[in-house]
Order: C-alpha cells, then structure tokens, then sequence
C-alpha cells in the first residue's frame, strides 16, 4: 500500500511537471518573433558569431567576441541558425528553449538536494512550487525570449548543483564528468533504473499489452 502511494505521488509530481513545462513553453514561445520586437544588441553580435562556424569554418575552443568566453551558446546558435536560417527567430528559440530545459534541470536538482533531511514527496514539492514560481513570472518568460547567451549558464549551474549534490550523497571528493553525464541523461530519459528485472506488476500490464 506504502509503495503504491509513493509511486502515486511521484506520478503525479511527474505530471505537474510536465503541464508548468508546457506552461513555460506557452510563456517563452507565444509570439516569440514578434516580442520583444528585433534583437538586442548583444545578441545580434551572438548571431553574427554563429554565422562563423557556418561561413568561414571559424571553430574556437573559446570565443572571447563581445565579452564571452564559452562557445556553447554561440555554436548552439549556429545549429539553430543552419536550422531555421539566419533569422532573429532561430536565436530567440534556442534561448527560450535552454530556458525551459532549465526549469527541468531546477527540478531535478532541488530533487537531488536533501535526500537524507528531507522525504521524497517533500522534494517533489518544493521543486514543483519552485519550478511554478519561475515557469508563470513574465519576467523570466521575458528574458529568455530574447536571445542571449545566460540562458546556457542557467542549465550548466543547475547540472553543476545536481551533479555536486549527487557526489556528496555517494560519498565522492570530487565531482567528475560523469555526474554531468548523469544529470543530462536524468532530464533526458528519466530517473536511474536500478535493476532491469521487472516486477510481477510489469510482466502483467507487459502480458496485458502483447495480447
């Protein structure tokens, strides 16, 4: 009964999510070509960046143009570019679409903190009223329609604190790449399978599902 409850509760943590995601996406993506009207100066200059992987080859491991360092927007932009077209609506898509993969990284990661303190439906909640808090701001709709690079730096900080939680749960001095693996597979495909047996339940609803 105890565990039928728990996973109860986790579904529908599971499904909340889900809808403030979708929610988020109205937010960001409503009208994006059209608000905020053209591009901010900045991001222009990111755009005309992402055009040199496309145009010249130009591939730095680090591109210090307009005061950044990190390549990872500016060659995300030049995916989104070759995509849609060099088009003030391929920047602001990617943009809107780091934002909301960082409300799921925001969930995932205060999920992670307070595993020993705290009960799993209390996790769920405070990530679930988080994630609602930013998911319905216009503020932060506003900002990540309008192209620019920190909407990246919001998804690498989240994985960092997942990952950093996640090593110090399992007793690690250090946080390795793989905890950054693993908070990208964690938003991707979901929560870590243990064990690959499946439970009586499962070969039924599978037997239920083959006939």
């Amino acid at each position: 009964m105890l565990r039928k409850f728990t996973l109860g509760c986790a579904a529908v943590g599971l499904a909340a999510m889900v809808l403030l995601l979708l929610f988020a996406a109205f937010m960001q993506l409503y009208l994006l070509n059209s608000y905020p009207p053209g591009l901010d100066p900045d991001a222009a200059a990111y755009g005309l960046n992402a055009l040199k992987p496309l145009r010249y080859g130009f591939l730095p491991f680090y591109d210090y143009n307009n005061g950044s360092a990190e390549p990872m927007f500016i060659y995300s932009a030049s995916v989104a570019v070759f995509l849609f077209g060099p088009t003030r609506f391929a920047l602001k898509l990617l943009s809107a679409f780091f934002g909301i993969a960082s409300l799921a990284m925001l969930y995932a990661s205060l999920c992670e903190l307070g595993r020993t303190e705290f009960k799993a439906e209390t996790r769920r909640a405070i990530a679930l009223l988080a994630v609602a808090a930013l998911a319905t701001s216009q503020v932060v709709a506003f900002l990540f329609r309008f192209g620019m690079r920190f909407s990246t730096s919001n998804v690498i900080q989240m994985a960092a604190v997942w990952a950093l939680a996640r090593a110090a749960r399992t007793g690690k001095r250090i946080v390795e790449m793989k905890e950054f693996e693993l908070a990208k597979d964690k938003i991707m495909m979901g929560a870590e399978r243990k064990s690959m047996v499946m439970s009586e339940k499962e070969k039924q609803n599978t037997a239920y599902h083959e006939a």
